[in-house]
């Protein structure tokens, strides 16, 4: 029953992520919010792309081309910094902000 309850539980989180995810309306927000999130679980602030830009635009629901864009201004900005298959965060509460925008 334990391991149900946390399996349970682990979908659930899971699902309140993607749909938070998906109610962001730009791209940069969304991709903020997935570097943001997975920089919370790993406790790190690089991290590994999904498999490719293209598996990660297609979790995302984006164009590719229009993923790498965002991501190069992110990284003009000095936010980030974007060379696949990692994405290093040099500004969290700049990064925070991008999704209040």
């Amino acid at each position: 029953m334990k391991n149900f309850m946390t399996e349970l539980a682990t979908a659930s989180f899971m699902l309140q992520q993607r749909l938070e995810l998906m109610s962001y309306s730009g791209i940069a927000q969304k991709a903020a919010f997935y570097l943001l999130i997975q920089a919370r679980q790993s406790g790190k602030n690089v991290i590994k792309i999904p498999g490719s830009v293209s598996n990660w635009a297609m979790v995302m629901n984006v164009s590719r081309s229009s993923l790498h864009r965002e991501l190069k201004k992110l990284e003009a900005d000095g936010l980030i910094s974007y060379a696949p298959p990692v994405v290093e965060i040099h500004d969290f509460d700049a990064l925070q902000n991008v999704l209040s925008k």
